[in-house]
């Protein structure tokens, strides 16, 4: 039975599914997993999987797949790579360029952050023999980058989820934002919508819901929205997977109406749990269809058009909602790209 190292020393709650994920799909295509973990997600109930947590017990496996960089497994790829195992390298976000990032909201100093962080990449796309792109606009962005020059081996594979169960039924009621507080993702202006919606009477029975590990500046229109009991906030630390779940699964929307988006986690675990979207129509991708799963506007600061789109999301949330679900099961399930996966792995054998 051949053997595959599944990497990922950075950790973040969202960062579970997709792991549990690849080690599932592992299983079911004979494969014999091993789970290379950052300490910390041993509280994320990896009860039952084979996980090693040290560097100095990573076996040397016929395959390894690199889910979350980190410059820790540099050195760990590299003597890999050395003894034969063959590498692939999930590359989420390829690098748009500064002036995109200042433009969705980002200050220099993240921006400069960021790319120092994908010059990192740039060593593991050295090392990978292939790279997979979990969307098409992350497919296009690559090929249109110099990493191109790096590695031109690549593969389109779409991000892959375990599918989760709540640890308890939850009641639907929030139109929340759910992840991290970014130039990015339009925090500003979701906050500026929720405002508005409070304040228009077609929305009385509707709350929000805020589900971050970064800790929200509480300006006054958010703690006008909490004193009412309109807004919950959750916040400040990492939050469990059960939590994070229980998030998507109580709201009726989510927001994904970001500034700049290249694939969303966000929304596709909202769709695991059935619970459309809200995103600006720049975004579209091949995964969704305006009015099936997610509601579309052509501008995340336009206050009345977001409102109407939330009306309709409110009133055909049934059709939304099964229309989400069925996306997730075909798309993001890590079932549905088994044969896809299969083909990856006997193009490196």
């Amino acid at each position: 039975m051949k053997s595959i190292l599944i990497i990922s020393m950075n950790c973040r709650a969202s960062h579970v599914s997709h792991l549990k994920a690849s080690y599932r799909q592992a299983q079911d295509l004979g494969l014999e997993p091993i789970l290379y973990l950052n300490p910390e997600f041993l509280n994320y109930g990896f009860d039952g999987f084979t996980v090693v947590t040290s560097e100095n017990r990573v076996p040397v496996t016929d395959y390894a797949i690199l889910w979350f960089p980190a410059l820790g497994n540099l050195r760990v790829m590299s003597r890999l790579r050395m003894k034969g195992t063959k590498l692939i390298y999930v590359l989420h976000e390829p690098w748009e360029g500064y002036r995109t990032y200042l433009k969705s909201g980002n200050s220099h100093l993240w921006t400069i952050r960021f790319l120092m962080k994908y010059q990192v990449s740039l060593l593991f796309l050295m090392l990978a023999h292939k790279i997979i792109m979990p969307s098409e606009r992350a497919f296009q962005l690559y090929e249109k980058s110099f990493t191109r020059w790096i590695n031109r081996n690549l593969e389109y594979l779409p991000l892959i989820y375990e599918d989760e169960k709540l640890p308890s039924p939850a009641k639907r009621q929030f139109f929340s934002f759910i992840g991290s507080i970014s130039g990015d993702h339009a925090f500003g202006n979701y906050i500026q919508t929720i405002e508005a919606l409070s304040k228009d009477s077609r929305f009385d029975d509707l709350k929000f819901l805020i589900a971050t590990r970064y800790n929200v500046e509480k300006n006054e229109k958010i703690s006008h929205l909490v004193a009412s009991g309109r807004l919950k906030i959750q916040e400040g630390r990492p939050l469990t997977d059960d939590e994070i779940n229980t998030a998507y699964a109580s709201s009726f929307l989510v927001w994904n109406a970001y500034h700049r988006t290249t694939q969303s986690g966000v929304l596709a675990k909202s769709f695991m749990f059935g619970t459309p979207g809200l995103v600006c129509r720049r975004n579209l991708s091949e995964f969704v269809q305006e009015n099936k799963q997610v509601v579309v506007v052509d501008s995340n600061d336009d206050y009345e058009s977001i409102k109407d789109a939330v009306e309709y999301a409110l009133k055909d949330f049934e059709t939304l909602s099964y229309n989400a679900r069925q996306t997730f099961e075909r798309c993001y399930y890590y079932k549905a790209s088994n044969d896809k996966m299969k083909e990856i792995l006997e193009s490196l054998s």
